[in-house]
């Protein structure tokens, strides 16, 4: 999978998600991070589907 900045965003979502969970336990079960921790996930598998690699374009 070659690396471009649609994947970039894709990561930073997927990270932001995680980090959003953990504060949601952190604080003892907030629902508002917990929906923003589903929220980002979707957001990050829509644009990891989104993604296209870049090895098999023509050149």
């Amino acid at each position: 999978m070659g690396a471009n900045p649609t994947q970039a965003y894709g990561i930073i979502a997927f990270y932001l998600a995680f980090a959003a969970l953990a504060g949601a336990f952190a604080s003892g079960g907030s629902l508002v991070l917990v929906i923003v921790a589903i929220v980002l996930l979707g957001v990050s598998v829509a644009i990891s589907l989104k993604c296209k690699p870049w090895e098999d374009a023509e050149h």
